[in-house]
């Protein structure tokens, strides 16, 4: 199932209309405060299912339309504040690629802190890897182009995942499926990142990361800040 942008901006309009702190009704383990390990859009338990028993990954879907989150406006008002100043970028490639504006601003606080000048073998706001670019190549690559590329993996991840934003949103950061070849053919389990073939495949996943973003920037919370204790695993992407 594809969602062409047309359809993706119509979700976009449904899920603008979220408030925070609302219950999705779909999401398993949801608690309207934000707590270590759930909130809104779920549990971590539920969102990572697979991962802490070792079956390996095997995301709940969630679809756009029901997530609980903040407005652009809601969130340049307090922890992400930091974006305001790219909010024309995130408008842009939102209108391009059918993605809430709101969402890549999150994801971007998520993954630079909203430094445009974040470096790294995936550099930029949106900290995509080169080869997501039109050439393969991170050199000579404006703001626009940087969260452009994050918005289409962003929709591409859906469009793969059938439109569920856990699986879309865990392969972001590297999360993977059975049948990736990885772990012994395993979805991702939590002793996996630091694993020797885990530390051998780039920076170690961010066994938190679906959980910060969906209950942690997308309800306003400041999870590398005074709301750090989002999270049940506590590692970051560090072994």
């Amino acid at each position: 199932m594809r969602f062409s942008v047309s359809s993706l901006i119509s979700l976009a309009v449904l899920l603008s209309s979220a408030s925070a702190f609302d219950i999705n009704p779909d999401a398993q383990g949801a608690t309207s405060d934000v707590q270590a390990g759930s909130g809104p859009n779920g549990s971590e338990d539920w969102l990572n299912t697979g991962i802490a028993d070792g079956s390996g990954w095997n995301p709940p879907f969630l679809h756009l339309e029901g997530l609980s989150h903040l407005s652009t406006s809601e969130f340049y008002a307090g922890a992400g504040s930091g974006c305001a100043q790219y909010d024309g970028y995130f408008q842009s490639a939102g209108s391009q690629y059918g993605v809430d504006p709101a969402i890549l601003a999150m994801i971007a606080m998520q993954e630079s802190s909203c430094n445009a000048d974040a470096g790294g073998g995936t550099p930029g706001l949106m900290q995509v890897a080169c080869g997501n670019y039109p050439d393969g190549s991170c050199d000579g690559k404006s703001i626009q182009d940087n969260v452009n590329a994050g918005a289409k993996v962003l929709t591409d991840n859906l469009n793969a995942a059938g439109g569920n934003v856990v699986q879309a949103l865990g392969q972001y950061n590297g999360w993977f499926l059975a049948g990736s070849g990885l772990n012994g053919n395993k979805g991702l389990t939590a002793d996996y990142p630091c694993s020797d073939e885990g530390k051998s495949n780039g920076d170690p996943q961010n066994l938190d990361y679906v959980h910060q973003m969906l209950n942690g920037w997308f309800q306003g919370k400041d999870v590398y800040g005074a709301d750090s204790w989002i999270g049940t695993y506590q590692k970051g992407s560090q072994c």
